[in-house]
């Protein structure tokens, strides 16, 4: 008798430990997806204002550039999101 209660006990806690595994793993993967969807959907575009009198001038002068720091941190979301992604 003892021993069919230990093996059912030890039975319910491989349970316990496949449901963590699951939902741990799942969180990852919301986690993960969350992080990649900031990352692609990130603007790394800036706008500039020019000084008074350059809108007559008709240079042709964009309205926004790039920023090198946005892009670095749009690098880190997709990279850090796809290794979230990978231990799941």
């Amino acid at each position: 008798m003892t021993n069919q209660i230990k093996v059912y006990n030890k039975f319910n806690h491989k349970i316990l430990n496949m449901n963590a595994k699951i939902f741990l793993g799942g969180l990852l993967v919301i986690v993960g997806m969350g992080l990649l969807y900031l990352g692609l959907t990130m603007d790394t575009s800036v706008a500039i204002s020019y000084p008074e009198g350059t809108q007559s001038l008709n240079l042709d002068l964009p309205d926004r550039v790039n920023n090198l720091g946005l892009m670095q941190e749009k690098q880190n979301y997709l990279m850090f999101g796809e290794f979230v992604l990978y231990l799941a």
